[in-house]
């Protein structure tokens, strides 16, 4: 069963992403934090989170990867993507982060106000 106060946060900014997770945290929720593709699978694995939030680039993974991997354990996963990727790559098409299985996608920097809206929803 999914914890609906748990968010995980997979990035390797490693300042970026402990600020969004003390943003979380001030919200009421608990944020779970992963630097790599590999930390962020083992964390869902054992704390079923109830969103994820997803770099794209990551040291060890790629976010597809990692996606993929989620999926595996929860095809029911609620994942956003984020990234500073913003040319025409098939990352930055609604359709296709769609059709992998994506919420929606975040670029960076992020907008604080588009994530906090998100993350009140959930």
């Amino acid at each position: 069963m999914k914890n609906k106060k748990t968010i995980l946060l997979v990035d390797d900014e490693t300042n970026m992403i402990n600020m969004l997770g003390n943003l979380i945290e001030r919200k009421g929720k608990k944020a779970l934090i992963a630097y790599t593709g590999g930390e962020a699978i083992d964390l869902y694995k054992k704390n079923k989170p109830h969103c994820v939030f997803l770099d794209i680039m990551l040291p060890d993974l790629h976010g597809v990867e990692v996606l993929k991997k989620i999926q595996e354990i929860d095809f029911g996963a609620k994942v956003y993507f984020m990234s500073g990727i913003v040319d025409n790559t098939i990352y930055s098409t609604k359709e296709k982060i769609k059709e992998l299985g994506i919420i929606d996608y975040i670029s960076k920097p992020i907008d604080l106000t588009k994530l906090m809206a998100i993350i009140e929803t959930l």
